[in-house]
């Protein structure tokens, strides 16, 4: 027993002696470092000739690190203290477009962009009233900068709306023409709104039917009496506007004028008169027929709804 508990002592031991040996006694060897190799400098626009960048955020200047600052920064504050100083009223519309531009492209040149979309659509005016597909095939305009440009003229339709609502009485077929227009002024496509007013002619509702093309839009009579339905009143007139410019109606407005009277006279509500903007004339059917009449232009503009005037206006447009 005791020679086999010899043997197996040394084969324990002749079991660890190779493993004690496999361990790395070799001293260290300084790993061996590499010079950096400089990175090739992003070029700089001529703006910033004789700088030299030491970062893709920095410029070197006079030896000195700094954080970049876009190359027109110094021009857009120029622009916008000029705007403080003077309002919109001497500026040029690119550098109108311009300015709004900066708003949503914070690190390019809007300059070349704003004369782009002025060359594309010809007028300030036309660049708001474009499709947002239409701006954003203008090259550098992306979608948040199309937002912004469609977002203006909403805004503005609100903010004239907002004040049309604070003397949003209809005192007059002039006063509903008015208001009408605060609803439809520039849109570049035909809208049709029914405005619904209380017994005091004052405006309880003014609501969106339809949209359609530059020359047509759909018309359901069954919207016009459902919006008044739902506002509790029993006085309507619709308003829709004629984007190219004329306001006449055509063969097919007087066609659904006379639908939505004979539907509206069948449910006991009052339909007021039919209002034609296009762009700053408009045209009202019952004015027309007072012209018609004994009435000048100005007296058919001053006369009040309360009259009763649209009574005897419809038969004649039948002819």
């Amino acid at each position: 027993m005791q020679v086999v508990f010899q043997a197996r002592i040394r084969r324990d031991c002749s079991v660890l002696e190779p493993s004690a040996a496999k361990v790395n006694t070799k001293p260290r060897t300084a790993r061996a470092t590499s010079s950096k190799i400089p990175q090739k400098q992003p070029a700089l626009p001529p703006a910033l000739k004789g700088y030299s960048t030491t970062g893709t955020n920095r410029i070197k200047v006079k030896g000195k690190s700094t954080k970049s600052e876009y190359p027109h920064s110094g021009h857009r504050q120029r622009l916008k203290e000029r705007f403080r100083r003077e309002g919109l009223g001497g500026f040029e519309d690119h550098q109108a477009l311009e300015l709004l531009l900066f708003y949503a492209i914070p690190r390019r040149d809007t300059n070349e962009l704003a004369h782009r979309l002025l060359a594309a659509f010809g007028s300030l005016k036309n660049v708001f009233a474009a499709d947002v597909g239409d701006l954003q095939s203008i090259e550098g305009l992306g979608e948040h900068a199309a937002a912004l440009l469609k977002l203006i003229p909403e805004i503005a339709g609100k903010y004239w709306f907002a004040e049309e609502q604070d003397r949003a009485k209809i005192t007059s077929i002039g006063s509903a023409a008015s208001y009408a227009k605060s609803l439809l002024y520039g849109r570049p496509m035909e809208h049709f709104y029914v405005i619904c007013l209380d017994t005091a002619y004052r405006v309880k509702s003014a609501s969106l039917l339809s949209k359609g093309s530059p020359t047509d839009t759909p018309v359901y009579i069954r919207h016009i009496a459902e919006a008044a339905f739902r506002s509790g009143t029993d006085k309507v007139f619709v308003a829709h506007n004629h984007p190219g410019g004329d306001p006449k109606p055509s063969a097919k407005d007087i066609e659904v004028t006379l639908h939505i009277k004979e539907a509206l006279d069948a449910l006991s509500i009052q339909f007021l008169d039919h209002i034609i903007i296009a762009e700053d004339d408009y045209f009202s059917f019952v004015a027309e027929q007072l012209v018609r009449g004994d009435f000048t232009k100005e007296q058919a503009v001053r006369a009040s709804y309360r009259t009763g005037v649209m009574q005897p206006f419809f038969p004649g447009y039948r002819k």
